[in-house]
Parts: C-alpha cells; structure tokens; sequence
C-alpha cells in the first residue's frame, strides 16, 4: 500500500504542475489575495481530482464514454468563459487588503470540483498511467493498492496547491498592485482563451 500511496501521489503532483482552469483559478484567486477561497478552489478539486484517479485505478472506463465527455466540455466551457470574464472584469476594490471576503466556502469548493469534474482529460492522464502502471506490474491491482494510489494522487495534487498558495503568499507584499490587477486580468484573458478552445472541441466532436 506504501508503495501504492508514492507512487499515486508523484502522479497527482505531475499531473497537477501543467497550467490548467483549476490551478490558474486558484493561482489567480491567492494573487487576490483571497487565500481561503484559494485553498476552498484547491480542495474541491482534489476532491474531484481523487474521483478520477479512483476510476483510473479501478479501471471504471464507463465515465469515459464520448457521451460523458462532451457534456463535461460543454458544461466546462461555461465555467472557464464565466469565470473569465469575472477576472478581467476585476474591479480594484477587489484587491484590497479591506475587500470583504466571503463566507460562502462550500461554493468555492463547488467551483473547484467543477473545474476538476469537467476536465475529461484529467480521467484520460489517469486511465493512461494506470495502464502503463499495470502492464509494468509496479504494484498489484488489489483494491487497497488502488484506494492507496487514488488517494496518494489527492495527496499529491494538493500539494501542489498549496506550494501555489503558500509561495503567492510569501511574495505578494512585494509586487505593485498595479500589476497584480494585470496578472489577474492576463488570467481572465487565458480562461477566457481555455473555455474558447474546450468549446470548439466540443464542437467539432459533435
């Protein structure tokens, strides 16, 4: 189970280091400094994110049908246009040390799920690994080892998160603010691009 453990949470952290919706939004949130709400994001993720390296593991190849995939993209699409246009949109007020922060974290996690939950390629870099994983006999397919590798890709993932947060937070008294409102717009403007670029996926699998 150890083994299974390291091995599924090297995976979720790899996994996790490519720019994507869920780690630009929580990158984009902590440079708002919007902690809380960064870590809520991160962990409805990684909730998501153990969901897909359990059916990945498991081999549960029925949530990978086109049919599942292309509602996820649509739904996907919605999201990231969404919130793009909510963070180019950023008014300054937003950014202050005074700006009033919201209680409502279960939506926060919601939104990390979404933006988990609606990335079919995420289950794609699961099944995938987890096949090379068997082929290779690295560990055996029992059903502890395979709980052990989902939730050390969790574990993994969230880490990843945190080192996002933690360094923003260490680094951000010492950035202009003015181009803190860039960053964050420049942000908007990439989710903006990624919900375009899901969208038109979408439609040419249709």
């Amino acid at each position: 189970m150890i083994v299974a453990f390291l091995i599924g949470a090297m995976i979720g952290f790899v996994i996790a280091i490519p720019p994507g919706p869920l780690s630009i939004t929580v990158f984009t949130e902590a440079m708002g400094k919007k902690y809380r709400g960064a870590l809520s994001i991160a962990l409805g993720g990684m909730i998501f994110e153990g969901l897909y390296a359990g059916a990945g593991f498991f081999g549960i190849e029925a949530l990978y049908t086109p049919s599942l995939q292309r509602f996820a993209r649509f739904v996907g699409t919605i999201f990231l246009l969404l919130l793009g246009a909510k963070y180019v949109t950023r008014k300054e007020e937003a950014l202050s040390d005074h700006a009033p922060v919201s209680p409502a974290y279960s939506k926060m996690v919601l939104l990390g799920a979404g933006l988990t939950g609606t990335m079919p390629t995420i289950l794609g870099a699961y099944f995938l690994l987890a096949g090379i994983l068997r082929s290779y006999g690295v560990f055996e397919g029992t059903t502890s080892n395979n709980i052990a590798a989902s939730f050390g890709a969790t574990v993994g993932s969230m880490s990843w998160m945190l080192l996002i947060v933690g360094g923003i937070s260490r680094s951000l008294n010492r950035i202009n603010p003015s181009v803190l409102r860039n960053v964050i717009r420049a942000m908007g403007v990439l989710l903006l691009l990624l919900g375009v670029g899901i969208g038109i996926q979408l439609v040419l699998t249709l």
